[in-house]
């Protein structure tokens, strides 16, 4: 079957193969289509020739642009604003999404309930589907880990709950 999207820039109506991928949206692919999308940097590139050629050599490894960058990603803003594209990365949620959550289960694990997360950086996990990628809630690591090792399976965990009573 072939997916047909509707290009907002030019309106014709394309194949996805003639639109970027963009996995983070509802179409899976970007709004503008690939030629509408070229003329836009072709145009940017030559209103603004020497400024884009100025923000490519930034990019060039140099010992100051990467002190720079150092410094950035150790200050507070940088900091957050890498935590925040982790997180949506990852789970598809915000920091602030995540400070909500946080606060609205205590700072505490939604399974088990300890304030001691443990683990790298040594916080709550967010939880989320691997099937839909909505997300759950926050837990610590051993639980997180064990839903995973469980693979989100209710079968696999109360077959597991039924083995602990019958040995215990």
């Amino acid at each position: 079957m072939l997916d047909l999207y509707r290009c907002s820039k030019c309106g014709e109506t394309k194949p996805s193969s003639d639109f970027y991928r963009k996995p983070n949206t509802p179409r899976g692919v970007h709004s503008w289509c690939k030629s509408c999308m070229s003329d836009r940097h072709k145009e940017r590139y030559s209103s603004n020739a020497n400024g884009f050629r100025d923000r490519m050599l930034l990019r060039v490894s140099t010992p100051a642009a990467r002190n720079q960058k150092k410094m950035w990603r150790e200050s507070a803003a940088g900091k957050r604003k890498d935590r925040n594209s982790a997180l949506l990365r990852k789970s598809g949620i915000t920091i602030e999404m995540y400070e909500a959550a946080f606060a609205s289960q205590g700072g505490r694990c939604a399974i088990c309930h300890t304030d001691s997360p443990g683990g790298v950086g040594n916080r709550l996990h967010a939880d989320h589907c691997h099937e839909t990628g909505k997300f759950r809630g926050l837990l610590c690591t051993n639980c997180n880990r064990g839903l995973g090792h469980f693979k989100d399976s209710e079968e696999r965990m109360l077959s597991a709950i039924k083995y602990l009573r019958s040995v215990s």
